[in-house]
């Protein structure tokens, strides 16, 4: 599967949030977090290691939207 980010023509919608998710991920977060990125995503905070022993990101989509990647290995 791949990440997929689109785009709204919605005057209305563009540039305001509308939702805020997580995705858990088993898979490598910085990779995860680079291919959203090649995909139209903007970086809101790199990934990093967090404090339970996984790591985390977070990317925002086109319409705002953040989205919250992280795997949590070690919980």
């Amino acid at each position: 599967g791949g990440i997929m980010f689109g785009s709204s023509d919605d005057p209305e919608q563009v540039g305001h949030a509308r939702a805020y998710l997580v995705l858990p991920t088993d898979d490598d977060v910085d990779r995860v977090h680079a291919r959203a990125l090649a995909h139209g995503a903007t970086s809101v905070r790199e990934p990093e290691d967090m404090d339970y022993g996984g790591r985390g990101s977070t990317v925002a989509d086109p319409e705002g939207n953040h989205w919250r990647l992280g795997s949590y290995r070690g919980q």
